[in-house]
């Protein structure tokens, strides 16, 4: 019977790296160097689409981009001093880097030398100690409250001549067929649940919030006249209920919940709160059958107490968005860290999702780019159509209009959009059109140039700030330039694309 080929030790190595993986595309190469830790290092030189071999330099370089684009580091990754999370080259440097990388958020400390009086021991008393409060920081970084994630590039600084292009090229080549899209779900990190929770721990003290939550309780109170079934204890004698205590295993009333409140029971903990009252209702409803009043009244009541909460949260979920989304309202927050977090993920929604690499280079070095990729670039790795190369320069010297590169990849589909070359002074076609092409060739003076006009930030702003003015709402996005003029240019197509990858050749 046939059985599938799965186990790869029993082929050479020379017959893996020479006789298989490079007749593969890049997804299907990385899925065989996943399939086993020999492979994934073994196969680290082969590059699909390269016309050429690779020297060892160019292989470490090339390595050390892919582990760089491939870490995505937060500040919490760095205060676990045991975790192996750097590349080798990174470690030779050497320092702390959290403290770096947040700002002086938070500073290791430690004795000179180890113990024994040897330099490279590892000092095991090391502590961390937090900037703004002066406490020692364990293992959480929500007590430090910075939450912003590290750069995943870096500086290749080969001498020239080292091949430093052929080496970019590889890495765009291994990476061929990843997108920036996002999916389409929301992360929870930025959600309004949870602003309200860290403006709640955050933003109020215990004085501040005992009025708020006493107000909140007084709402439901007043909303129902039956609700005076809740506010005593039930007393089995009084009452007549002999057997309550025996079906309520956690009896409780709002003379119970005021009584929490005014001693700062619940401190930062609102949903405490919620559970409460929730439990009251619950109880009113588990011992009285469903046609009596008290159950029919607890149940209109937790109904009441649902739609109060909603108000509630978003009652202070605006005021934290109006405290801290300003850029410079404490930074060190985690509210503000949220706001920015959710800031991101709009600023980020707002781009054209690519597989394309933007590669910035001098005006002088344009046609050596091109060489490069025609020389070297076996592009039927890349795609079963015609490759196209589209010349951005003035209309009449054109080889392609932008409508015909569209009706050609998209409406025919017999050709695939491969290398964008910026050249003259013309205007930029599109971001979508730019977003087709998996290398996007542009000059320095061209980025100088597109830089002056309005950013992608300054857009959102103003048309959030629009927007929320038609509709009576407050702004969604947060809002760092007050002084946003209407009348600004609109930002460069550059900058409307979320690229897989920029590249600068300095």
């Amino acid at each position: 019977s046939y059985r599938p080929f799965c186990n790869s030790n029993l082929l050479s190595d020379v017959i893996i790296v020479s006789h298989i993986a490079p007749f593969l595309r890049a997804r299907s190469l990385y899925s065989l160097r996943c399939s086993s830790s020999r492979l994934y290092d073994l196969l680290r030189a082969v590059v699909p689409g390269l016309k050429l071999r690779l020297f060892k330099h160019q292989i470490n370089s090339l390595n050390w981009m892919r582990n760089r684009e491939i870490m995505a580091l937060t500040e919490a990754d760095f205060l676990d001093r045991h975790k192996t999370i750097l590349c080798a080259e990174d470690d030779l440097i050497g320092g702390d880097f959290h403290r770096a990388a947040s700002g002086g958020a938070s500073t290791l400390l430690s004795r000179r030398h180890g113990a024994d009086g040897d330099k490279n021991a590892i000092d095991k008393s090391m502590i961390r100690v937090e900037g703004r409060t002066g406490k020692a920081v364990e293992s959480s970084i929500s007590s430090v409250g910075r939450l912003r994630r590290f750069a995943r590039g870096g500086l290749l600084c080969d001498d020239p001549g080292l091949g430093k292009t052929i080496t970019v090229l590889s890495l765009v080549l291994q990476t061929f067929g990843q997108s920036t899209e996002r999916p389409g779900s929301k992360n929870s990190f930025s959600s309004d649940d949870e602003v309200f929770r860290s403006y709640w721990r955050e933003g109020l003290t215990s004085v501040g919030r005992t009025p708020e939550l006493l107000r909140l309780v007084n709402q439901l109170r007043q909303a129902d006249s039956d609700s005076v079934y809740f506010e005593l204890p039930i007393d089995p004698i009084r009452d007549g209920a002999e057997r309550y205590l025996d079906i309520v295993k956690t009896p409780i009333c709002m003379r119970d919940i005021l009584s929490k409140i005014n001693v700062h029971g619940y401190g930062d903990d609102f949903e405490r709160l919620c559970s409460d009252i929730n439990l009251c209702f619950r109880n009113a409803m588990l011992y009285n059958p469903p046609e009596h009043d008290v159950h029919k009244a607890a149940k209109r009541l937790s109904q009441k107490f649902t739609e109060l909460v909603s108000q509630f949260k978003s009652e202070k979920t605006k005021n934290a968005k109006k405290a801290f989304s300003s850029i410079s309202a404490k930074p060190d927050s985690s509210v503000a860290a949220i706001l920015a977090e959710r800031a991101n993920d709009e600023l980020l929604d707002s781009l054209y999702p690519s597989s394309g690499t933007l590669l910035v280079v001098p005006n002088p070095l344009m046609k050596h780019w091109e060489e490069q990729i025609s020389m070297h670039v076996n592009s039927n790795y890349c795609t079963n159509k015609i490759p196209l190369l589209f010349r951005h320069r003035r209309k009449s010297n054109a080889s392609h209009t932008t409508e015909e590169v569209v009706r050609l990849c998209t409406v025919h589909q017999t050709h695939f959009p491969f290398l964008f070359i910026d050249e003259g002074r013309t205007p930029l076609p599109p971001p979508e059109f730019l977003a087709m092409f998996r290398i996007v060739l542009t000059t320095n003076q061209r980025i100088t140039q597109e830089w002056k006009k309005g950013s992608v930030e300054e857009e959102l702003s103003l048309t959030s700030r629009t927007s929320a003015r038609g509709n009576g709402r407050q702004a969604s996005y947060r809002v760092f330039f007050d002084d946003v003029r209407a009348d600004l240019p609109p930002p460069s197509p550059l900058l409307k694309v979320h690229w897989l990858r920029l590249v600068v050749d300095e």
